[in-house]
């Protein structure tokens, strides 16, 4: 069945060398929202003055809602999609059902059951260049979602975010670029009065890009705390990530990208019970990565990934009245794939999802997308 469905399309023209999709990024092992790694249009997310080097194009991630808790994964993604255009005076892109990964998260965390609390949907995100053509060059980004529900268990549930992203390019070589959330809200858990109040929070970062390899930093904060009225016992959620990294990418031949990386990842995670209890939880991880990615053909291209946790892989949790226990996390080798086929402007890209290392029909495209570039 595979050779048939990929001898279907043997006989296409050749597209523009372009990417901008969840799925290569997710085969590459990357996050979904923009890589510290190599260039990608979804590195807008992550830093809004890369709208400066985009492609006029069209992006459709096809998917749902999710998870039945309103989280993206490979077997349940979300949908979403929109337009890019970087040849503009004004480069600019306008995107359409992106949600913050870690509001759906807390606000999960929140609730009596993961679904109480409504989480950001129908979200639209929206990015301006500034400065085209001059050294350093900036970008700006709003993205913001409000809903409301008042038909569900007889409860009145509403919810709000708002979140702005700031970034620049400076020359050549650096890239610094911050995001911060100034309104995350949500009402209407067990009681139509349970409160939900994200607290300042967002992430600032930076990468130096050398001939071949980069080097990179960020920190990341998420703290939020959840009222229920009936019971007065507030509920704090505090996340923590400091992320160092250096990574290289070699260019084996026109269209062929080989790259390594190593992330010193530091994560600390805090859960306040006010007056009864408090939970403490600590990742360290060294992950190494290997990545490649080439078009074959005129019509194929095929990338894969594996990464691996090395030397630094610990976890350590603390609950209030029970030792502290430490673990190495197990299982953390993991390979990824994915293919593109190209339909002249049009290109579809999907991920292998054959996690018991098989493949058939039924993965071979589980993570599928569409980029038209013109």
């Amino acid at each position: 069945m595979i050779r048939w469905f990929i001898l279907g399309v043997a006989t296409l023209v050749a597209a523009p060398f372009s990417w901008a999709t969840k799925s290569r990024l997710d085969s590459l092992r990357q996050p979904t929202d923009g890589s510290y790694v190599f260039l990608d249009e979804r590195n807008v997310f992550l830093n809004p003055a890369q709208v400066h080097l985009l492609n006029r194009q069209l992006s459709f991630e096809w998917g749902g809602s999710g998870t039945a808790t309103k989280v993206d994964s490979d077997t349940s993604p979300k949908a979403e999609g929109g337009w890019f255009d970087g040849s503009a005076s004004y480069p600019h892109a306008a995107y359409l059902g992106r949600e913050e990964e870690s509001v759906v998260t807390h606000r999960n965390l929140s609730g009596a059951t993961p679904d109480d609390y409504l989480k950001p949907d129908n979200t639209f995100d929206l990015t301006l260049g500034l400065g085209r053509g001059r050294a350093v060059r900036y970008g700006l980004a709003l993205s913001f979602s409000k809903n409301q529900d008042e038909v569900t268990g007889g409860l009145d549930r509403d919810e709000t975010f708002t979140g702005f992203r700031g970034g620049a390019l400076v020359g050549e070589q650096w890239e610094v670029f911050c995001h911060y959330h100034l309104v995350d809200d949500a009402k209407g858990s067990i009681g139509s009065e349970d409160q939900y109040q994200g607290q300042p929070s967002g992430l600032v970062g930076a990468i130096f890009k050398g001939k071949d390899y980069r080097a990179y930093a960020s920190i990341k904060k998420k703290d939020s705390t959840k009222t229920p009225i009936a019971t007065r016992v507030d509920l704090d959620f505090l996340e923590t990530t400091a992320l160092l990294g250096i990574s290289q990418t070699q260019s084996l031949r026109a269209k062929a990208l080989l790259f390594w990386s190593a992330d010193l990842d530091y994560t600390a995670s805090t859960t306040d019970y006010t007056a009864t209890s408090k939970g403490e939880v600590e990742w360290l991880r060294l992950k190494l990565a290997l990545g490649l990615e080439d078009q074959v053909n005129d019509w194929l291209s095929l990338r894969g990934a594996v990464t691996q946790n090395l030397l630094l892989n610990s976890y350590k949790s603390k609950l209030t009245g029970s030792p502290e226990g430490e673990a190495s996390v197990e299982d953390t080798t993991w390979v990824t794939g994915g293919l593109s086929l190209h339909f002249d402007a049009i290109r579809l890209d999907g991920s292998f999802a054959a996690y018991s290392g098989t493949l058939n029909g039924g993965n071979i495209m589980s993570r599928v997308a569409m980029t038209y570039v013109h």
